[in-house]
């Protein structure tokens, strides 16, 4: 089986921030020195010393993907995977709240990253993936200070929450069983660190850096097997497969 997957399309729009503020930064990329609002808590942590009262940003992006699979050779019968076009709602929530001249505290709650694709049931490749989405949720409580006037640095915690979903469809020995199914659910969290650096060498020019460590989640989660027919569930079990918990 040689795949070729199509392009995939997304769209986002930015729904107006609860915010005072008109300055919002560009929409989920952090390609920015930042501390125009308080967004900033999580792609660039130290530029919310710029931030002289409470904020909050509550923002969602509207995500509308289309992915095409198409098998040219395969030794399955089935063919091409269905097209697999969706709308996505990504939130995120941003704080900050200044805890006296030079010192800030940033909260943020978003989804950095995550992708899937639903490919259908009766595909070539449908006994290796039917369904597959990987989501990550990230959570940073950072604390800011001005060292100088055009000095300001950042650290805090940060967490992230995974969690996979995968299906396939099994490929009973006895016939008249047709297909059955598997499906895993895996979540796990791990704890890591972020800090940033601001410089400003004129009150209209910022540069920044911003460093998140490395997080290594756990991911556990038992298969379920349906409609298996009898020897292969006798078989599976016999090599301890069914019930057995899977960590990633």
């Amino acid at each position: 089986m040689r795949p070729r997957s199509g392009p995939l399309l997304a769209i986002i729009f930015l729904l107006a921030p609860f915010s005072g503020r008109a300055e919002i930064d560009p929409a989920l990329t952090g390609l920015a020195a930042g501390g125009g609002d308080a967004t900033s808590v999580f792609f660039s942590p130290a530029a919310i010393t710029r931030l002289d009262e409470a904020e909050l940003v509550l923002q969602t992006a509207l995500v509308y993907q289309d992915s095409k699979f198409r098998v040219d050779q395969s030794t399955i019968d089935g063919g091409n995977a269905d097209s697999d076009d969706k709308i996505l709602l990504v939130p995120g929530a941003y704080y900050v709240r200044p805890l006296g001249e030079r010192l800030r505290l940033g909260l943020s709650v978003n989804v950095p990253s995550g992708f899937g694709n639903d490919y259908g049931k009766t595909w070539s490749g449908r006994y290796l993936a039917e369904e597959s989405n990987l989501a990550f949720l990230a959570a940073a409580a950072p604390l800011a200070y001005r060292v100088t006037e055009r000095w300001s640095v950042a650290a805090g915690p940060y967490m992230i929450y995974t969690d996979s979903r995968t299906k396939a469809r099994v490929n009973n020995i006895l016939p008249e069983f047709g297909d059955g199914n598997v499906r895993l659910e895996e979540d796990g969290a791990a704890l890591g660190w972020l800090a940033g650096v601001m410089y400003e060498p004129t009150p209209t020019t910022r540069l920044a850096a911003s460093y998140k460590s490395s997080v290594d989640p756990k991911l556990e989660g038992t298969p379920s097997f349906n409609n298996l027919d009898p020897l292969l569930r006798e078989a599976l079990a016999a090599a301890d497969l069914l019930g057995t918990e899977v960590d990633v």
